[in-house]
C-alpha cells in the first residue's frame, strides 16, 4: 500500500495508546494472559473491540 492511501488513526491516544510501542506492549500483555480454548471447527468470524480495550 502506498503511504498516501493509508488513513491515520483518528483516535490514537484516546481509547488506546498513541505510541505504537506502548500499544504493541499492551496487546502483547493481553495475548499473554488470554486463555486458550480448543476450537473444533473452522473459525469464520472474529469479534473485535471498537473502543478502548479496557471497556471491551
Amino acid at each position: 500500500m502506498e503511504a498516501e492511501t493509508l488513513r491515520r488513526a483518528a483516535n490514537a491516544g484516546m481509547f488506546y495508546p498513541a505510541d505504537p510501542k506502548a500499544l504493541s506492549q499492551m496487546i502483547d500483555t493481553y495475548l499473554e494472559n488470554a486463555r486458550q480454548a480448543g476450537v473444533s471447527g473452522e473459525i469464520i468470524a472474529l469479534s473485535c473491540p471498537h473502543a478502548g480495550y479496557e471497556y471491551s
